[in-house]
């Protein structure tokens, strides 16, 4: 039996919706702890309602699917049952919202970053790789989804880094 950590960093300039590969398992395989940090950056002209920004909360979780690593995973927002369990589940998530960090009048920007988190950011579990065929393989998404795109007056950030623990037999 051995164990191997993979560390991995992604993140979109899209707010709205989305999702990058954190891991692919081979029949077999089980993850066994996920160490991850993830957050939100973003930016707007001040000449805009703050609480119709503040109230956009966006959704984030890390979730197990069977498949080719190009499947869509669940959406973070409107899908957060688990779909299959005991493989594919989600294994963390929460929901935050974004939060002026610095408003500047002479600048006319406003920065916003996320409220932080609720629990650690860390998961120690198991995910066994079992139930399929040969072929398709565990994959393990960090994905988000925010009720609305972000304010079109300036950009977002969603980011998140992951050093994920998994045994082979």
């Amino acid at each position: 039996m051995t164990f191997s950590w993979v560390r991995s960093i992604g993140g979109s300039s899209t707010y709205e919706v989305g999702q990058f590969l954190l891991g692919k398992l081979d029949l077999g395989q089980s993850y066994v702890r996920v160490h991850f940090r993830w957050g939100v950056y973003g930016d707007t002209t001040n000449v805009l309602d703050i609480s119709s920004v503040a109230a956009n909360a966006i959704s984030f979780g890390l979730v197990t699917t069977i498949g080719d690593g190009t499947e869509t995973a669940p959406n973070a927002r409107t899908n957060s049952d688990d779909v299959d369990p005991p493989t594919q589940l989600w294994i963390y998530w929460e929901t935050r919202l974004v939060v002026p960090s610095i408003i500047s009048t002479d600048g006319g920007v406003i920065i916003w970053k996320d409220s932080g988190p609720t629990e650690p950011t860390d998961t120690i579990g198991q995910v066994l790789a079992t139930g399929f065929a040969p072929g398709p393989t565990l994959n393990l998404w960090a994905t988000w989804a925010a009720e609305f795109a972000w304010d079109p007056s300036g950009i977002a950030r969603v980011w998140a880094a992951a050093s994920v623990l998994y045994k082979t037999p």
